[in-house]
C-alpha cells in the first residue's frame, strides 16, 4: 500500500507551502506545494490526487493520513475512472483517509477559512487554454501556472519552455493576476511509461487543488492530459474542498478553437507565436516557429477581413 503523510505546513503570511512523504516499496520522497495567496483549504486533496496515478499503475491501495475533504473522496471513483480511460492498462485501487473526512469549512490559523470568490483557469500557453480563457473571459480573475522544478531537463520542445512567458505576458495584458504554483510532484513519475500529457495534466491538476483556499472555480483546458481536445473534461465537475473543477471545448475541434481565439479582439492583441524579439510586443515573423504558423492565421483573417498583409509575407515585427 502506499501511504501519503501530510507531514508539515511552513507557510508565512504572504506565502503558502503544504508538505507530504509519499512512501511506496519502503522508498519515502517528500513532495511539496509552493503559491502566494491564501492558505490551501484541504492539502490533502491535492497530495492524494498528485498520488493516485503511481497507486493506479502499480494496483496498490492508496492510504493517507491526514484530513481530506468529502467532496474529493465522493469523486474519487470519477477520477480513477478518467485515468482508466486515459490508460487502460491501470487499475482501480482502494483509498483510504486515516482522519475524518472534512465536511465543512477547515479552519486555518484557528480561524474560519473565508469563502473563495475567485475563478481561475490553468493556463499553459496553447490553443485549449487560450480557447478556454476566451470563453470565461469575464469572470476569470487569475492565470494558474503550475511550474515542475523535475521538469526542464524533460520537456519536449522549446514551445513548452515559453509556456511560463507567455502566461505572465497574457494576463498582464488582460489585467489578469498570474498565480504560480511551484511543484515536484513530476519527480513521482519519473521512469514511469505513461503518455507525457497524463504526466503533466496531474501534476497541473494537483497544483491547481493547492489554490482551494483561493479559488471557487477552477476552468480546465480541454486537452489537460494531453492525448486529444476532450481529456480535461474527463475530471470536469469533480470538487475538491469547495473548488470546482470546470472543463470547456471538450468537443470543439481545432479550426473552431482558433476561429473563437481570433475573434476576441482582447486576447489577439496579447497573443505570441514566438519570444525572438523578447523586448518588444510582436512576434518576429521570421523564425521557424512564426512562419510554420502565419499561414493558417492568415487565412483565417483574410476571411473576416482583418489582415493587411502583403503578398510577401508579413512585416518585421507584425503582430499577425
Amino acid at each position: 500500500m502506499i501511504r501519503v503523510h501530510v507531514v508539515r505546513n511552513p507557510s508565512t503570511r504572504n506565502r503558502q507551502e503544504i508538505r507530504a512523504r509519499i512512501v511506496a516499496n519502503g522508498r519515502s520522497e517528500e513532495v511539496f506545494f509552493r503559491w502566494r495567496g491564501a492558505a490551501c483549504s484541504a492539502p490533502g486533496d491535492a497530495f492524494l490526487l498528485a498520488a493516485l496515478p503511481l497507486a493506479m499503475e502499480r494496483a496498490e491501495g492508496l492510504r493517507l493520513d491526514g484530513p481530506v475533504s468529502a467532496p474529493m473522496l465522493e469523486g474519487m471513483p470519477k477520477v480513477q475512472g478518467a485515468l482508466k480511460a486515459l490508460d487502460p492498462m491501470m487499475s482501480c485501487v482502494e483509498v483510504e483517509t486515516g482522519v475524518p473526512i472534512l465536511n465543512a469549512p477547515p479552519f486555518i490559523q484557528g480561524r474560519p477559512a473565508a469563502t473563495p470568490t475567485e475563478a481561475g483557469a490553468l493556463f499553459d500557453g496553447g490553443m485549449e487554454s487560450l480557447f478556454c480563457l476566451v470563453r470565461h473571459l469575464p469572470e476569470i480573475q487569475a492565470l494558474v501556472l503550475v511550474t515542475d522544478e523535475t521538469e526542464p531537463s524533460r520537456l519536449p520542445s522549446p514551445n513548452r519552455r515559453r509556456g511560463p512567458m507567455f502566461t505572465r505576458h497574457t494576463a498582464a495584458e488582460l489585467e489578469k493576476e498570474t498565480v504560480e504554483v511551484e511543484t515536484n510532484v513530476g519527480g513521482l513519475y519519473r521512469n514511469r511509461e505513461w503518455r507525457y500529457g497524463i504526466e503533466r495534466g496531474f501534476v497541473s491538476l494537483a497544483g491547481g487543488l493547492a489554490l482551494s483556499g483561493r479559488l471557487s472555480r477552477l476552468y480546465l483546458p480541454g486537452g489537460l492530459f494531453g492525448l486529444d481536445a476532450g481529456s480535461g473534461g474527463l475530471v470536469s465537475g469533480l470538487k475538491a474542498g469547495g473548488l470546482d473543477l470546470c472543463a470547456d471545448g471538450a468537443e470543439a475541434p481545432s479550426r473552431e478553437m482558433m476561429e473563437t481565439i481570433l475573434a476576441n479582439e482582447a486576447v489577439l492583441d496579447t497573443l505570441r507565436v514566438c519570444w525572438e524579439n523578447p523586448s518588444r510586443a510582436f512576434n518576429c515573423g521570421r523564425c521557424p516557429v512564426c512562419t510554420r504558423r502565419m499561414p493558417g492565421e492568415r487565412l483565417l483573417r483574410s476571411l473576416g477581413g482583418r489582415t493587411d498583409a502583403g503578398p510577401h509575407g508579413a512585416r518585421d515585427d507584425q503582430d499577425f
